[in-house]
């Protein structure tokens, strides 16, 4: 559910990740995986998004050499390695492209959840 819906689902699956405290371990090491393996999207879009913020250059122009599979992937963006044209190793973080519309719901629904565990357990939550 968390990686077929993305965005918050992540988010909170990451969330739940950290209760070590109340989950079973098999609970834990799969919402764990959420934190740096979570869906990544394909390199096609990777190009395409790299294209529109750099005036339509691709990753093979703005970099020596730019690897194609992500390095992490987590809710918001996923980590490219690469390579400058000088040599200097760099990470390249893209933002995953349905972020920018769900970002606003999801930190709608995210404000009611803390909210709504505000009133029921009686804690301050932000």
């Amino acid at each position: 559910v968390c990686c077929n819906n993305a965005g918050l689902y992540i988010k909170l699956g990451q969330q739940i990740a950290t209760m070590n405290f109340v989950l079973p371990p098999q609970y834990q090491k799969y919402f764990s995986t959420l934190n740096d393996q979570a869906p990544s999207v394909d390199y096609a879009t990777v190009s395409k998004i790299i294209s529109e913020e750099f005036n339509g250059k691709k990753p093979e122009e703005l970099f020596k050499s730019f690897d194609k599979e992500p390095v992490a992937s987590a809710s918001i963006a996923q980590v490219h390695r690469a390579t400058m044209h000088d040599g200097t190793p760099v990470a390249v973080k893209v933002q995953k492209p349905e972020i920018q519309v769900q970002l606003g719901w999801d930190l709608v629904c995210f404000r009611l959840l803390a909210w709504s565990f505000e009133k029921i357990f009686d804690m301050p939550m932000y």
